[in-house]
């Protein structure tokens, strides 16, 4: 007896046309583009903030990137250097500047907050007295040695310290009679931040 071995064909039910399926993926991301052109970026959407990178800090008291002299670290005068800046930003009001090391072991170290700089200045002189407010009405808030003012390098032994100094530009004066806390410190210049600027020495023991 003889077995019949019938094959089945089966006739697919769709005809799979890869140029409409391309042209679907197409049409799909052109949709997503266009909704994202719609959206704001990061920084559009902060208002008046931007960087500028005519916005330029530096020291004739060290080179970026440099040992920072003894004279202006813990271990000499322990004294502020002097730091300039060139470029203001248009629509500044004010200045801010903190001065921290990344490097410490128990973590950021604050070494200098300074706010309420006038929009006319260019240079923090070498020196600045270790008081909540200045002549020109400039102040300084609470370092991590927990007084005001400057407070120079003075890391344990051990490898080197970057020092950083953040100069910011803002659209506003910070007008608070008190020294300034880090938290408000941080808080204010993200609000009204126009621009920045920075410039790092090393120290080490």
């Amino acid at each position: 007896m003889q077995n019949t071995i019938h094959t089945l064909k089966y006739k697919p039910v769709f005809k799979i046309n890869f140029l409409s399926i391309l042209a679907v993926f197409i049409f799909c991301d052109l949709i997503i583009l266009e909704f994202n052109t719609c959206l704001p970026t990061n920084a559009a959407s902060r208002e008046g903030t931007r960087m500028d990178s005519q916005f330029t800090l530096f020291s004739l008291d060290f080179k970026a990137g440099q040992t920072i002299p003894k004279r202006y670290t813990a271990d000499g005068s322990n004294v502020s250097p002097e730091l300039s800046w060139t470029a203001i930003p248009s629509g500044s009001k004010s200045f801010a500047l903190i001065c921290e090391d990344p490097d410490a072991p128990a973590g950021t170290w604050i070494h200098w907050l300074v706010y309420d700089i006038p929009a006319n200045k260019t240079t923090l002189r070498q020196a600045i007295p270790a008081e909540a407010t200045l002549k020109d009405q400039t102040k300084q808030g609470i370092n991590s040695f927990r007084h005001v003012g400057y407070g120079g390098p003075s890391p344990p032994p051990g490898p080197v310290h970057r020092y950083f100094f953040r100069l910011y530009a803002l659209n506003d004066m910070f007008g608070y009679e008190s020294p300034m806390t880090l938290y408000k410190f941080r808080d204010f210049v993200q609000k009204h931040k126009l621009a920045e600027a920075e410039t790092m020495g090393t120290y080490g023991r």
